[in-house]
C-alpha cells in the first residue's frame, strides 16, 4: 500500500500547530494572571479592571474554556475588592458579569470551579442585601455541595467552604476553627497543582488563613502565615501595611 507524503506529514503538522497554539494560550493566560497578581499585591485595581477588559475581548473572539476560567476568576476577585471598598455600583456590575461567566463555565471541564465561584457570589449578595441572608446562605451551601460532589479535591471549593464558615454567624454554624481547617486544605491543594490556578488565589487563601487565625485568637499563627506570604511576595501591600501591623504585639 502506498502512502502519500502529504498523508504522512499532515497529522504531524496538525499536532505541532495544536501544541504551538496551546503553548501560546498558556503564555497569554500567564501574562494576564501575572498582571492581576501584581495588581492584587499593590492595590492597583484599575490595572485589574483593564486586564479583565482585555480578557473579555479575547474570550468573545475565541470562546475558549480555559480563558473563560481565568476571566471568571479575575472578575470574581475584582468584585470582592470593589464591594469591600464601598464601590457598590461598580461591584454590582462586576458581580453580574461574574454570574454570567460562571453560568457558562458550568458547561466546561471547570464546572467544580464554577460552583465554587457561584458560592462566593452569594456571599457578595448577602453583603448587598443582608435581609436575604438566609436565602442566599442556603444557595451558597448548595453550590459548595455541588462543587464538592464534582471534585472534593478542588482548592477553590475548599476555599469557599472556608469563607462560608468564616463569615457565617456562629449561631448558624459559623466557626473560625472550621474555616482554618478549610483554608489549610485549600492551600495544600493549590500547592499540589502549580500552574493550574492563578497564583493570586494561593496568596489570597494564605491571607484568609491568617485572618481566620486572628479571628480565633491565634495571633502567633496569624503572624507566622503573614510572614510566609511576605517571604513569597515582600511587596504585598495589604499584608505588609495593614494585616501584619494590625496584629497586637
Amino acid at each position: 500500500m502506498k502512502y502519500s507524503v502529504q498523508r504522512v506529514l499532515m497529522p504531524a503538522v496538525l499536532f505541532i500547530l495544536a501544541f504551538s497554539l496551546l503553548k501560546a494560550n498558556a503564555e497569554a493566560y500567564g501574562t494576564y494572571d501575572s498582571t492581576i497578581k501584581q495588581a492584587f499585591m499593590k492595590g492597583q485595581m484599575e490595572k485589574w479592571d483593564t486586564t479583565i477588559s482585555k480578557m473579555e475581548q479575547e474570550y468573545f473572539r475565541t470562546n475558549e474554556a480555559d480563558l473563560l476560567f481565568h476571566l471568571t476568576t479575575a472578575a470574581y476577585g475584582l468584585t470582592g475588592y470593589l464591594l469591600g471598598n464601598d464601590k457598590e455600583e461598580a461591584g454590582e456590575e462586576m458581580l453580574e458579569k461574574t454570574t454570567e461567566y460562571y453560568q457558562k463555565l458550568k458547561e466546561t471541564r471547570y464546572s467544580a470551579q464554577a460552583y465554587a465561584i457561584e458560592a462566593g457570589t452569594y456571599g457578595y449578595r448577602i453583603s448587598l442585601k443582608p435581609f436575604k441572608a438566609m436565602a442566599y446562605g442556603r444557595k451558597n451551601q448548595r453550590a459548595i455541595e455541588k462543587g464538592m460532589a464534582l471534585d472534593d479535591e478542588n482548592p477553590m471549593v475548599w476555599m469557599e467552604k472556608g469563607n462560608a464558615y468564616y463569615h457565617m454567624p456562629g449561631i448558624f454554624g459559623g466557626s473560625y476553627k472550621k474555616a482554618i481547617s478549610c483554608f489549610i486544605k485549600a492551600i495544600e491543594l493549590y500547592k499540589k497543582a502549580p500552574g493550574k490556578y492563578p497564583e493570586w488565589l494561593l496568596l489570597n487563601a494564605m491571607v484568609w488563613l491568617g485572618k481566620a487565625y486572628d479571628g480565633n485568637g491565634e495571633e502567633d499563627d496569624a503572624r507566622a502565615i503573614y510572614r510566609q506570604v511576605l517571604q513569597l511576595e515582600p511587596q504585598f501591600h495589604w499584608v505588609k501595611n495593614d494585616l501584619l501591623p494590625g496584629l497586637s504585639r
